[in-house]
């Protein structure tokens, strides 16, 4: 077999495996979220805490599955309050929450989400790592584009640093 054909059989696997872990995953996580719900309403202490409206924790082992399952099924995501962390990324114009993953190509290699804040954004630098807490929200940008963000209630420097290269 050349090489060629081994690379896409490779690609295949690897794409035919993270469908399946999403799909997974999909299940798991709104089985989660009703059993969380259900946690947060016998807790009448803290119903008003950010922490206890959060639909969605991006994790750091399902860092990557997690973004693609909002980005293939972003309906099922619209409205959902989502937890964040990553490191901070900017064009000057978008800003974004991102890691370092696998790929073979430097856009390939960073897993990532766009934000938006209302707030001062200065002090955090590229250096930094964030935890972002949102409701994940779909834009139009000036050519009628369609894209997700999260529409951001609060942007934390965060102190400990989490995993900086994901590979699920």
């Amino acid at each position: 077999m050349n090489a060629k054909k081994i690379v896409l059989i490779i690609v295949l696997v690897l794409l035919i495996g993270g469908i399946v872990t999403v799909l997974v995953l999909s299940s798991n996580n709104k089985k989660d979220n009703v059993n969380d719900n259900n946690n947060n309403n016998n807790n009448n202490e803290d119903i008003n805490s950010v922490s206890n409206k959060i639909d969605v924790v991006i994790s750091d082992k399902y860092f990557i599955t997690q973004l693609n399952e909002i980005y293939l099924n972003t309906e099922d995501y619209l409205g959902k309050v989502i937890e964040i962390e990553g490191f901070p990324l900017s064009n000057g114009q978008y800003n974004f929450v991102a890691r370092y993953g696998p790929g073979c190509c430097s856009n390939d290699a960073i897993a990532y989400l766009e934000y938006e804040y209302d707030k001062d954004l200065e002090l955090i630098d590229e250096k930094d790592w964030i935890k972002i807490i949102g409701e994940i929200c779909k834009g139009k940008d000036e050519n009628g584009s369609e894209y997700i963000y999260i529409d951001a209630s609060s942007v934390e420097k965060k102190d400990i640093r989490g995993v900086d290269t994901v590979t699920h």
